[in-house]
């Protein structure tokens, strides 16, 4: 799980105990590899939340000075390689500690087509990952998505330099979230992508569900 600065953070409003080993900016085969250094001797629970930065690094083709972008001729072949080399990193570890994969908390942008066929695909190779080597799966994009089926705003970052500012304004600006938000007419996001305060809360809310219900973990854990 990331540390959560862009964006309203959801690892604070968590109610079982945990440690972050995540950190912003991070890709999937980056997370897998973190975890595999942080647990190699240890046993326990590892939740596997990553791939926004995988989606957007597949989303923007090459950024120019001005902050432009183009899309990628083929983004899902691309975040399959990424699912790929991950399942690869995942394989030799599962046995040493009950793993947990999830799918990111994304809604579908009703303008951008391909971002929705990105995530779409993204989410079907998660889930086959979790098949294939027999893990637990908390789908955080469906639930997220039926609050929210999808946003007709048709603000989108133009560049990581643009979610790095909105963050530094998350941090620094009073009302920053109400700000952002009513500017960009977005809702369950204050930059396009990352979680608001309303989305960050459903998702501390479905992982405390999913590990005391399906995990039965309690808070003496």
């Amino acid at each position: 799980m990331t540390r959560g600065y862009f964006g309203i953070p959801y690892t604070p409003l968590l109610t079982l105990p945990f440690a972050t080993r995540g950190y912003d900016g991070a890709t999937l085969s980056m997370a897998a590899e973190n975890a595999a250094k942080v647990l190699r001797q240890k046993r326990g629970i590892l939740l596997l939340l990553a791939g926004t930065n995988d989606l957007l690094a597949s989303y923007y083709h090459g950024i120019d000075a001005t902050g432009a972008h183009e899309l990628v001729d083929d983004p899902v072949d691309d975040i399959n390689t990424w699912i790929k080399k991950t399942q690869t990193m995942i394989e030799p570890l599962k046995d040493s500690f009950t793993l947990v994969l999830s799918t990111i908390p994304l809604i579908y942008r009703s303008s951008l087509p391909l971002f929705n066929e990105l995530l779409n695909g993204y989410e079907e190779a998660i889930r086959l990952l979790s098949q294939s080597i027999g893990t637990h799966l908390i789908d955080l994009g469906s639930s997220l998505r039926a609050v929210q089926e999808s946003t007709d705003s048709t603000y989108f970052p133009p560049s990581r330099a643009s979610l790095a500012r909105d963050a530094e304004f998350l941090h620094t600006v009073e009302h920053a979230e109400e700000l952002l938000k009513q500017e960009r007419g977005l809702t369950l996001s204050v930059d396009g992508v990352h979680p608001d305060s309303i989305a960050s809360t459903l998702v501390a809310h479905e992982i405390d569900a999913f590990f005391g219900q399906t995990l039965h973990v309690s808070d003496t854990f």
